[in-house]
């Protein structure tokens, strides 16, 4: 029984060291979006429209998507 306290703390360190770095990524994610941020030019007050969320093109009619067989209205 001398072996166990060696296989004990083998079974922990696989387990802290990965759940270690997991929390170590997930600090470094939240900071560097926090940086990116501060210098998006999406973000409120950009260069871009306001009319126009995140992921959507200004040039996109939201009444007229393609194939739905309506017509824009000019």
């Amino acid at each position: 029984m001398t072996h166990l306290p060696f296989i004990a703390g083998s079974y922990a360190l696989g387990v802290l060291v990965p759940v270690g770095f997991a929390l170590s990524a997930y600090l470094r994610v939240g900071a560097a979006r926090r940086r990116l941020a501060v210098i998006d030019p999406r973000a409120k007050g950009g260069r871009t429209s306001s009319r126009t969320g995140p992921g959507e093109s200004a040039h996109i009619r939201p009444e007229a998507s393609p194939g739905d067989g309506r017509e824009a209205k000019p």
